[in-house]
């Protein structure tokens, strides 16, 4: 399993055009073969940060994933947005409940 995890630092001035574009994404990628979960979460202590959380069966399926024809408006957006990304990609054996 790979998982993807990090923070996104932006300048959002329009949060409900910023929360439909998340909302689209979201939708579109967690109906990719091999997502198991990919989720955008705000930041409740500065809301110009995002945090990211994918999970993705195989690394196939992640590459898959960034030539899905939905990746290009969302680039787009994050780019208006002057998006920087932190994140780091874990390489995951096993899982298992705490």
């Amino acid at each position: 399993m790979i998982v993807i995890a990090g923070k996104i630092h932006a300048t959002i001035s329009d949060w409900d055009a910023a929360q439909r574009q998340i909302d689209a994404i979201v939708a579109a990628v967690e109906a990719e073969a091999g997502c198991r979960a990919y989720r955008i979460y705000v930041d409740p202590a500065d809301r110009n940060t995002l945090f990211l959380f994918e999970e993705w069966e195989s690394a196939e399926a992640l590459k898959r994933h960034r030539t899905q024809p939905h990746m290009a408006p969302f680039r787009a957006f994050l780019a208006s947005i002057g998006a920087k990304s932190d994140l780091d990609r874990y390489e995951i054996a096993a899982k298992s409940k705490l």
